[in-house]
C-alpha cells in the first residue's frame, strides 16, 4: 500500500462476504438462465464524471454526440455510491472526457475508498503532471490506462490535436518512475489504438513501452468507433445461444448529466435520468429489460452499437469466471484477454469466438 493511503480500518462496512458471493450467483444464474429481470446488483459502474476534454481527437465520438460540456455534481457521485457502493468491486471514473479535468476528482476518489471501492482512471496523459502523478498513486488507485496513440510526433499530433507527444512520453514516464518509488500497486496499461496512421507503429510502439519498468500492460487495441475502416475480420454473428454478457453483468453507466447509458460509446441512452431514478431500479427498469430481450433474440437493429461490437463472445469456460471473479481484477486483465482473443486460443476456439 503507497504511502498515505487510507487505511482500511476508516472504511464503512461492505455487505458480508456471503451476500457478495450469493449476488455474483444469481447475476450469472440470470445470464444463463436468459432472465430478461436480473436477479443480482451490477457489481461495476462507469460514471462519467466528466464531459469536457482538453483534446480534439478526430477518431472520438464527442462531436458526433455533442453534449453541454458539464462535470458531475457530487451530491449525485454520492447518492450513486450510498445505493449500490456496498456491492461494487470497481468504478470506473471516465467516459467522454478527461477525468483529470474534473475539480473533484481526488475527493470522489477518497469517497471510493470509503467504501473499499476500486477506482479505474482512463487518461490521455497530457495532465499527468508530478503533483497529479504522486496524488493519484497515493490514493491508491486500482488501475489507470493512459492511452497514446503514436510512436512518433507527427503520427501522434495527427491524432491528438492539442497535445504533446514529447510532453506525454514525459509525463507517462515520471508516473511510472515514481509509481516505482513510491511501491505504487497501481496497474497501469499503456494502449495505442490501431489506425491507418498508428498501424505502422504499433511495433516500435509495443517495444517502446515495454523497456521501460512500471507498466504492467502494453497494447495495440482495435479502433472500435472505426474511424478509418479498420475492422476485425474473424469476428462472427452474434446469437442468443451465448448473448452479450454486458446486460446482465453491467457496469452500469451514468454520463455527466445524470443519464443512465447502455455499454459502449454511441449515444444510446435510457430516457430515465440518474437524479430521478436510482440505479437498482434502472437496473431492471423497462428499458434494460428490452435491451436484454434484444440480445436475447438477437434482434439488435435498435442498438447500433451492439450490432456491430467487436468484442469476441465469451464460452461457458470464461463466463463464470466474469461473474464470479472481481471486477477490478477482469478489468486489469482486459489487455491480456483481448491477446488471447485475437491469437491463438482464439483460433482453437475453446473460449471465444
Amino acid at each position: 500500500m503507497p504511502p498515505d493511503s487510507p487505511s482500511p480500518e476508516t472504511y464503512p462496512p461492505r455487505v458480508g462476504a456471503f451476500a457478495r458471493a450469493l449476488n455474483r450467483a444469481r447475476l450469472l444464474r440470470s445470464y444463463w438462465g436468459k432472465e430478461e429481470i436480473s436477479r443480482g446488483i451490477p457489481l461495476a459502474m462507469h460514471i462519467e464524471i466528466t464531459n469536457r476534454c482538453n483534446l480534439e481527437c478526430p477518431m472520438c465520438l464527442r462531436d458526433v454526440y455533442p453534449q453541454e460540456d458539464r462535470d458531475m455534481e457530487m451530491s449525485l457521485f454520492l447518492r450513486i455510491l450510498d445505493e449500490i457502493g456496498p456491492w461494487l468491486d470497481m468504478a470506473a471514473l471516465y467516459g467522454r472526457g478527461e477525468p483529470l479535468l474534473c475539480p473533484t476528482l481526488l475527493p470522489m476518489i477518497r469517497e471510493c475508498h470509503r467504501r473499499r471501492i476500486a477506482v479505474k482512471l482512463c487518461t490521455n496523459g497530457t495532465l499527468l503532471d508530478e503533483a497529479m502523478s504522486e496524488a493519484l498513486l497515493r490514493e491508491g488507485v486500482s488501475h489507470v490506462n493512459i492511452g497514446i496513440d503514436g510512436n512518433s510526433p507527427e503520427v501522434y499530433a495527427r491524432y491528438r490535436k492539442g497535445g504533446s507527444f514529447a510532453a506525454v512520453v514525459e509525463n507517462v514516464e515520471r508516473f511510472l518512475r515514481m509509481k516505482i518509488k513510491l511501491r505504487a500497486r497501481t496497474w497501469v496499461a499503456i494502449q495505442m489504438l490501431r489506425m491507418e496512421g498508428t498501424a505502422p507503429e504499433a511495433e516500435a510502439f509495443v517495444a517502446r513501452w515495454r523497456r521501460i519498468a512500471g507498466a504492467n500492460a502494453v497494447r495495440v487495441k482495435e479502433d472500435e468507433v472505426k474511424f478509418e475502416g479498420y475492422d476485425v475480420n474473424f469476428l462472427v454473428p452474434r446469437s442468443s445461444d451465448t448473448p452479450c454478457l454486458f446486460p446482465w453483468l453491467g457496469p452500469v453507466e451514468v454520463l455527466a448529466d445524470g443519464r443512465y447509458h447502455f455499454h459502449g460509446w454511441a449515444d444510446q441512452c435510457l430516457t430515465i435520468n440518474a437524479y430521478d431514478t436510482g440505479v437498482i431500479a434502472a437496473w431492471n427498469g423497462p428499458e434494460y429489460v428490452a435491451w436484454r430481450r434484444a440480445h436475447l433474440a438477437n434482434a439488435l437493429a435498435p442498438y447500433d452499437w451492439c450490432a456491430r461490437c467487436l468484442a469476441p463472445k465469451p464460452r461457458w469456460l470464461l463466463t463464470p469466471v466474469a461473474f464470479l471473479a472481481n471486477q477490478d481484477w477482469v478489468a486489469k486483465q482486459v489487455g491480456r484477454v483481448e491477446g488471447v482473443a485475437m491469437g491463438p486460443l482464439k483460433r482453437l476456439n475453446l473460449f471465444v469466438r
